[in-house]
């Protein structure tokens, strides 16, 4: 996987939604549909889940809404465990949910051997910084990890990132499996962050790296900040229920796409961060600083950056699965040829090709402006005038072109 594919640059909490529709209608304005359906399904309350609340002015469907002005009825609750989404899916409690396409990638095959198939027709968002591997300062790249336990949720995406890592390392093989057979495995974040915290480990992959900064002499080794496409929240819908419903599953989309352009043009953000204080119990005393922080951790995806998506999320769902594979785990690799469908982004064309706004506020790294071996395992050396913050003379040029 290139670092300009991925741009190189936590489970999330359970939502129930009722969908009802009531008049098929698509234009410029708002997609609607005739067919009165119940839909239900499961998100959680990370960040870049949150656009789907505001879509829908809250847990429940407000009036005036994107949701309700598409006829559609929403309850949402909130859920973090990613086992309890797959299990009620597998018994048809639910229709749809949202999670990474790094795990789907691990999932889909405990669905299939469910006999459930499911498709992914739009991409929330991507972590960029919400996920990351903190270390105490003996640790200084990835490849000294070799000599540490490694703290982490197990079957988490806290799991399969540090092998991608490890993997695109200069360790042979056999360090590689060695380090892997000494993760430090627990049954939570919250356990593998205390753990981190609490000197016995020596490093920690997780989504909440903000508490395991909180460890004496910790700092940040790696974080999806530099490495905008690694990790991507997708919608997942049971296959058949999209077939049925497709106006359903496009009028989600497009109110979702909706309240990402209004973030985009910096439009109704108070009104986005009280949808989220108030529908996710989390973050209920997050002031605005707080709540701009934590969408910081991820960015929203709108209509022309699904579709860019739309071509890097199977390489990424490939990637992914050996790795689960490298952990013991069965996969399905080749369901990746039916599993993003992006049929329903394309019949939006007419509404968001023009009207899109673009986010301009983040900074994608590509292939020639990382170095892929100096991010994973190398340090950097600034020479600076003694007791100063002047470059030293005659090494300004050197100096800026490294710090780039």
């Amino acid at each position: 996987m290139s670092l300009e594919a991925i741009g190189l640059s936590p489970p999330l909490p359970l939502v129930m939604i009722r969908l009802s529709s009531k008049e098929e209608k698509a234009n410029s304005e708002t997609v609607k549909t005739n067919n009165t359906v119940e839909a239900r399904g499961y998100c959680n309350s990370f960040g870049g889940y949150t656009a789907a609340l505001i879509a829908n002015g809250g847990n429940t469907t407000q009036k005036g809404s994107y949701f309700d002005k598409a006829g559609l009825n929403v309850n949402i609750s909130v859920e973090d465990n990613d086992d309890t989404i797959v299990k009620d899916f597998e018994e048809g409690k639910i229709d749809f949910f949202f999670m990474t396409v790094n795990k789907m990638s691990l999932v889909v095959k405990q669905l299939e051997d469910a006999g459930i198939d499911v498709v992914t027709p739009y991409f929330t968002d991507t972590s960029t910084g919400g996920d990351g591997i903190v270390a105490n300062q003996d640790y200084q790249s990835i490849e000294s990890l070799a000599n540490t336990k490694i703290a982490m949720a197990r079957n988490s995406v806290s799991t399969a990132i540090p092998v991608w890592l490890l993997n695109e390392s200069n360790l042979s093989d056999e360090q590689v499996h060695n380090i892997i057979n000494n993760f430090a495995l627990y049954d939570s974040t919250q356990e593998a962050v205390d753990a981190f915290v609490h000197g016995k480990a020596g490093a920690v992959s997780t989504w909440d790296m903000t508490t395991a900064m909180n460890a004496e002499e910790s700092h940040l080794l790696f974080s999806t900040e530099n490495a905008e496409y690694l990790v991507i929240d997708a919608l997942v819908v049971n296959k058949e229920f999209a077939t049925k419903n497709p106006e359903v599953v496009k009028g989600i989309i497009d109110g979702t796409i909706s309240v990402v352009n209004d973030i985009n043009s910096g439009n109704n953000i108070s009104e986005a961060y009280d949808v989220i204080r108030a529908s996710i119990p989390d973050f209920a005393g997050y002031d605005d600083e707080n709540m701009k922080e934590v969408l910081n951790d991820s960015k929203y995806l709108g209509y022309k950056k699904n579709l860019e998506v739309m071509e890097i999320a199977p390489q990424i769902y490939s990637d992914f699965c050996k790795i689960w594979q490298q952990l013991g785990f069965e996969t399905d690799a080749d369901y990746v040829s039916k599993l993003f469908d992006s049929t329903y982004l394309q019949e939006l064309e007419s509404k968001w090709d023009n009207e899109e706004i673009d986010d301009q506020s983040g900074v994608i790294a590509t292939e020639e402006a990382v170095d892929r071996e100096a991010l994973i395992s190398k340090t950097a050396q600034v020479l600076f005038q003694a007791n100063t913050a002047d470059f030293l003379a005659g090494y300004d040029t050197e100096n800026e072109a490294m710090l780039d």
